[in-house]
């Protein structure tokens, strides 16, 4: 049996999304317990044949998600084989990582006296930068800007689609060129909403929009903390400016910024 090493937060949330129900109840079981286990174990705590869980198991150890080590008894004949988790058996450990590193490079830059508010605009936009270098989002640089098949609503479901990928849940409002955002993968429910936040989703969402569509598809975040939702507005670039806006606070635009 090959086993994979899982180097990375985004490897291990691929692993998760692929597993069957079954193989999700092993990992998370085996993750609740406080050492490794024998499979004679885990068939006693998930009620599954101790053969179909050999099955089940294999896929785990060899999707890198489980480690099996064998157990030392000193005598002769075949090991028993010890079971313990590689990773979390759940997305929200792995959306903490994100949440967490977050929150701590704000209180650092507040502790230091710099103003977080630009700042983390621009992140949002080095994240984006990130996300096309790695290869995850198309830059539709091969395209011409005029051609049909750019048309801004040929496209709305794709980025819908995509957003909710980043932890954001988005979902088609009445308006066709609108959408709202029900979650946040830098922010908890419990937490207060602040600018830092805000500025950073719209820098994120804004530079996408921008490099994708050649910069004549931008956005308007609309923030509703109060329903802890924000509406996100697409809009051509050549008539109205991108903003960042939210009850109590003044509009933030920026006009015709293309670079």
């Amino acid at each position: 049996m090959t086993e994979t090493v899982i180097n990375s937060a985004a490897s291990a949330m691929r692993q998760l999304a692929s597993l069957t129900p079954t193989q999700y109840q092993v990992l998370n079981v085996l993750s609740s317990e406080l050492r490794p286990i024998t499979i004679s174990k885990l068939s006693e705590l998930t009620d599954i044949h101790p053969n179909s869980l050999r099955d089940h198991l294999e896929v785990l150890v060899e999707n890198g998600q489980v480690k099996r080590t064998a157990e030392k008894t000193g005598g002769r004949g075949r090991p028993t084989w010890l079971y313990e988790p590689s990773i979390p058996a759940s997305f929200e450990s792995l959306d903490n990582l994100a949440r967490f590193r977050s929150s701590a490079v704000r209180k650092v830059l507040v502790r230091r006296g710099i103003e977080i508010q630009e700042l983390a605009e621009d992140f949002g936009r080095e994240w984006a930068q990130e996300l096309f270098a790695a290869h995850t989002l198309p830059t539709h640089a091969q395209f011409d800007p005029d051609s049909p098949r750019m048309q801004l609503e040929l496209h709305l479901t794709k980025v819908r689609v995509f957003l909710s990928s980043l932890g954001f849940t988005a979902r088609s409002t009445s308006k066709p060129r609108e959408m709202v955002l029900l979650t946040c993968p830098v922010w908890d429910q419990g937490e207060e909403v602040d600018l830092y936040q805000l500025n950073l989703h719209w820098g994120l969402i804004d530079e996408i929009l921008k490099v994708v569509s050649h910069g004549r598809i931008r956005a308007t975040l609309i923030a509703n903390p109060q329903q802890h939702n924000c509406i996100l507005q697409l809009h051509d670039n050549t008539t109205t400016a991108s903003a960042l806006t939210m009850p109590g606070l003044p509009r933030k635009e920026l006009v015709n910024e293309l670079a």
